[in-house]
């Protein structure tokens, strides 16, 4: 192929077994010249020049046309496996009620939420939810698991029920995990940690009773856990 003399521009494409070459000239016309045949048409080179142009554009604005280059490709496989930033939806651990993400640790945390009232939060068998003075009682261990990105199911390690708020603020136990049994988990500024459903916040007033979740807001001692480990109690 020759060089462009004009400076104009030349690109050249290969169509079938023919290369094309297009030359775009100074007066606006092109030429289109076949290296197979070297002849030049008029009203089909700029047809063709259109599609080649358009063609090219599209690979280089486009970059869903455009495969995964062989060497990033590796690179992002290797940081998903090292910082495990892949979608978490595909790193489920199924045993899990409702699912446990792997990045977020998977195995429940087994603690006591010691509310700021002075109240141990409890989780009966029969449904019941309230709170207990006595550091002892086997219904305040409880098992907490990240079911997503800062949400946790809390359930009773013992009465196996998990802790719910309905729609109304009212804590009940479930005995089957449902999206009433979520709550967002957040570190107060006071070191307290909070639990939220989609609406209201879990708390235990001054006589151990669990309050509304619609009387309650996050600053208030009625909403502050701390968690305590559990030591000495065999499972």
């Amino acid at each position: 192929m020759e060089a462009d003399k004009t400076g104009l521009g030349q690109s050249g494409c290969l169509v079938g077994p023919a290369l094309v070459s297009t030359l775009l000239r100074s007066d606006g016309t092109v030429r289109v010249t076949s290296a197979r045949s070297g002849s030049s048409t008029g009203l089909f080179g700029h047809a063709t020049m259109v599609i080649v142009l358009l063609w090219v554009l599209l690979g280089f604005l486009d970059p869903s046309w455009q495969e995964v280059s062989p060497t990033l490709a590796p690179m992002a496989r290797e940081q998903c496996v090292r910082g495990q930033a892949c979608d978490p939806r595909h790193k489920r651990d199924a045993g899990g009620r409702g699912g446990v993400y792997e990045h977020l640790g998977g195995a429940p945390r087994r603690r006591k939420l010691y509310c700021a009232t002075k109240y141990h939060l409890q989780i009966h068998p029969n449904g019941r939810i309230d709170g207990s003075l006595e550091e002892n009682s086997p219904f305040s261990i409880l098992e907490i698991t990240a079911v997503d990105v800062g949400v946790v199911a809390i359930k009773g390690l013992f009465s196996g029920r998990y802790l719910a708020m309905n729609k109304k603020g009212r804590l009940y136990a479930s005995d089957v995990f449902k999206p009433e049994c979520e709550f967002v988990e957040r570190i107060h500024e006071l070191g307290y940690n909070t639990y939220a459903s989609r609406l209201w916040y879990v708390s235990i007033n001054g006589k151990g009773r669990p309050r509304r979740g619609f009387k309650t807001r996050r600053t208030e001692k009625a909403s502050l856990f701390l968690p305590r480990d559990v030591i000495g109690h065999c499972s």
